[in-house]
């Protein structure tokens, strides 16, 4: 069982690798006028956030890098905690589904809310590390030099 959410994880992390990599491209392109310029399709498909909720946030860190370092940050944390989320969910989503395929569907669906809580705390703490270690220091960083260009 280590092994698979170990392989998950690993796979899951490759993707925000990839959308990190996109955000600091779309960040650090001096050509650029905003987020918004390349190809929307590609930024929404490496961003993922598709959502009435989430769909702004990523553009609302580069809108406001200009108008200061504190700002930015809040706003990159805020991104952050999306990112965190999103990946809690889609655990909980992939373990439900491996019940669904041991035990049966009928069973998976009476038990599923009681380990939505469950695997939701066993996978917190190492989500949590992986987002805010990876993701928020490179982000800060790539903050941090923007606002420096400026």
């Amino acid at each position: 069982h280590n092994a698979a959410l170990e392989k998950q994880l690993l796979t899951r992390n490759a993707a925000l690798e990839r959308r990190v990599e996109h955000l600091e491209v779309a960040c650090l392109d001096p050509g650029r006028v905003s987020h918004h310029d390349h190809d929307s399709q590609t930024c929404h498909h490496n961003c993922r956030y598709n959502t009435s909720e989430t769909s702004s946030v990523r553009h609302r860190i580069d809108d406001t890098i200009d108008a200061g370092f504190d700002t930015a940050c809040s706003k990159l944390e805020d991104w952050a905690q999306l990112e965190f989320e999103e990946q809690v969910r889609a655990e909980i989503a992939g373990q439900i589904e491996d019940i669904q395929r041991d035990l049966g569907k009928e069973w998976a669906e009476n038990i599923r809310d009681d380990v939505r809580e469950e695997v939701k705390e066993d996978i917190k703490e190492e989500v949590i590390k992986e987002t805010t270690k990876e993701v928020l220091k490179r982000m800060a960083g790539v903050i941090v030099e923007a606002v420096e260009r400026n």
